[in-house]
């Protein structure tokens, strides 16, 4: 076959055999079915189901570990024809502050840092979760934690299939799956501060409180200057300007649930 592919020099006729036409088409197909691969990498799901992501962690992330969404790459301000062309995003550490409730994406690829990769940003697909209760349906990320998400009573991800019993395991989840809401607070631990410090509880099986999936918390106190208000009890809270605030009624905290 290298016969037949040799290079035309300046007018002379030219002549292609099937040979080297049939090399051509191959040649295309291969890089169609290769250009296919990165763009739908192994795993399952389909494109739609995929976003592109620059890793802006400071370390490299391997395949299934996850990255916060933070923003694009492309601004539409600056590069609009780039924004509607195709959505990059910027990917970091997940903080619950920031991308709990579905902002995060499971890589499809490792990503080192500073490069672009495919991740699900919904769909199904693998991750590692670290099941603190066998009973939980659903998971959520962890602060500062790219290997694995947290299961939970309630969240974005839907538990489909986990490995049988606690700690880090493999698992089948669907993004968009949220459901088992269910009543949470926060259990004072400190409040010789402002802002107070205390742990997320939600009601689980049984109806008995156990952890939630945020873990220790700050909460800020309302109003900030009567702490004599609150007492080493439970309290119900809502996120402000990305702190948690103690819900108040006349000043008196809403102590509904008990740990």
């Amino acid at each position: 076959m290298s016969q037949t592919l040799n290079k035309v020099h300046s007018g002379e006729p030219l002549r292609i055999p099937a040979t080297a036409y049939n090399a051509f088409v191959e040649a295309a197909l291969d890089f169609r079915s290769r250009q296919h691969n990165v763009a739908a990498p192994p795993g399952g799901g389909t494109a739609s189901e995929r976003v592109k992501i620059k890793n802006n962690s400071g370390t490299d992330v391997a395949r299934f570990q996850i990255l916060g969404i933070d923003g694009v790459v492309f601004d539409p301000q600056d590069a609009l024809q780039a924004f509607q062309h195709e959505v990059v995003l910027r990917g970091n550490t997940p903080n619950l502050w920031n991308h709990r409730e579905g902002r995060f994406v499971i890589c499809a690829t490792p990503i080192p840092n500073g490069t672009i990769g495919a991740a699900w940003c919904s769909g199904t697909c693998p991750v590692q979760i670290n099941v603190t209760n066998e009973y939980h349906s659903y998971a959520d990320v962890i602060h500062e934690e790219m290997t694995y998400l947290a299961s939970a009573e309630s969240g974005p991800c839907c538990i489909l299939w986990k490995e049988a019993g606690t700690g880090v395991k493999w698992a089948v989840v669907r993004f968009g799956g949220r459901g088992g809401d269910k009543p949470e607070c926060f259990l004072l631990t400190d409040l010789s501060q402002n802002p107070m410090q205390g742990t997320h509880k939600i009601l689980g099986q049984g109806w008995f409180w156990v952890d939630g999936p945020y873990g220790s918390v700050q909460i800020l106190c309302h109003p900030a200057s009567q702490l004599d208000n609150y007492r080493l009890s439970s309290v119900w809270a809502q996120k402000v300007s990305g702190i948690w605030v103690a819900i108040t009624m006349t000043n008196i905290p809403v102590s509904i649930c008990t740990s």
